[in-house]
């Protein structure tokens, strides 16, 4: 039977020592002209102002916009949009999916949970401390998932010492950003489906005879996470 004829639900815990070979990556894109780390340079500048609640008002708007900028580029990166298609998605959706994908460690996550009612309402200013402590957070938060920004895993070639015997042979991980997909793709021997590569892009050809996970299935967030440690 095939590799690709078979509905597997491949769980990462299968295969033992792995590790990559050689990888490609990808900068992710913003609209705009202001990327988070410019907002959270505003809100430093604004906060170092001390010019009371306007510096304080202008400095935890800016933080927040650094947060949600920053939260959104990664999260539809990572394909919460397969998830959620429609409408507006909240931050706390977002930030959810991130811890899920293993983007967001428990002591940031924990920081801006205890932080995030006390700054939340728009038209609350709070002290200076709160504030302070805020923009802390979301630099931390921005410089600890900044690689994935600029360097996004979208490919990589795979070994590992062993598998278990259900599991199928892997030796290639696609995982192209904002397409909520990740491929697990194997060599092919069939001679009628290496036939099919003279007239198809090859990773059009990879994706067509893989294994394919969502985030709706749990097996996704094992191989993102280990894609995302691995790579970083």
């Amino acid at each position: 039977m095939s590799f690709f004829s078979v509905n597997w639900m491949v769980s990462i815990e299968k295969y033992h020592g792995m590790r990559w070979v050689s990888s490609s990556s990808e900068t992710l894109e913003f609209d705009g002209a202001i990327s988070p780390e410019l907002y959270l340079n505003f809100a430093k500048r604004d906060f170092s102002e001390s010019d009371g609640l306007r510096s304080l008002a202008n400095a935890i708007s800016n933080a927040k916009r650094s947060l949600h900028l920053q939260s959104e580029l990664l999260s539809d990166a990572l394909g919460i949009k397969s998830i959620t298609p429609r409408g507006q998605i909240s931050f706390p959706k977002r930030i959810g999916f991130l811890r899920d994908c293993g983007v967001v460690g428990g002591t940031i996550l924990n920081k801006l949970n205890s932080i995030r009612n006390t700054v939340e309402h728009d038209y609350i200013v709070p002290d200076a401390i709160v504030v302070q402590d805020f923009i802390d957070v979301v630099e931390l938060f921005v410089a600890a998932s900044e690689r994935l920004i600029r360097s996004f895993p979208s490919m990589a070639d795979i070994k590992y010492e062993y598998c278990l015997d259900d599991a199928p042979a892997v030796d290639v991980l696609l995982f192209p950003p904002g397409e909520g997909q990740i491929y697990l793709c194997s060599h092919q021997t069939d001679k009628a489906v290496r036939e099919e590569l003279r007239s198809m892009e090859v990773d059009e050809w990879q994706k067509k005879y893989s294994i394919k996970f969502t985030p709706k299935n749990q097996e996704y967030y094992g191989w993102v996470k280990w894609l995302i440690k691995a790579h970083i």
